[in-house]
């Protein structure tokens, strides 16, 4: 008892991550209850989860202050300079004052997704945005968003999204 109550005394859960913890808890519950075999196994693969989320949690702890702020300061960056092409790890690194390697690692470590795959993500983000709130042509968001061309812009925009742009705007623009 006193081991369980050390380690979980040190870790750092965010109300998301607790909420998703506790929702587990209550499914593993349910699913006991119920008690026949498949659902004895189903117990196993929740309790993976939580140990997952567990796990996660406490790679997450061990950020030092000073790294999540530089961390937070590169985010700060990225989101300002969405529209620059040219962003890439080698200059967040160096931003950083660390190397790529190590960059990578303490980004991937706070927010489990690699940086290239965030800024991609935020892209893409910002020009479902653009097309469903405005009537800015297809060339112009590309731009704005920070893609080389409109033609890879359309073709990163459909592999996240499964539509088009000029498709996604037609199904979600707001008048």
């Amino acid at each position: 008892e006193n081991e369980v109550k050390t380690v979980f005394e040190n870790e750092i859960y965010s109300s998301k991550s607790f909420s998703v913890l506790e929702n587990s808890f209550k499914e593993l519950y349910d699913l006991w209850r119920l008690g026949n075999f498949a659902e004895k196994i189903y117990c196993k693969s929740v309790m993976y989860q939580i140990y997952y989320q567990v796990v996660r949690s406490s790679l997450n702890a061990y950020v030092t202050k000073a790294n999540r702020q530089k961390i937070e300061q590169i985010i700060e960056f990225i989101s300002q300079n969405l529209e620059n092409s040219e962003l890439s790890v080698a200059t967040l690194s160096e931003m950083c004052g660390s190397s790529e390697v190590h960059f990578r690692r303490l980004f991937n470590q706070i927010y489990h997704i690699s940086p290239i795959k965030f800024i991609s993500n935020l892209r893409i983000k910002k020009a479902k945005e653009l097309l469903t709130t405005t009537p800015m042509k297809i060339w112009e968001i590309s731009k704005i968003c920070g893609f080389e061309n409109q033609y890879d812009f359309a073709k990163k925009f459909k592999a996240d999204t499964h539509l088009t742009p000029t498709e996604y705007r037609t199904q979600y623009y707001m008048k």
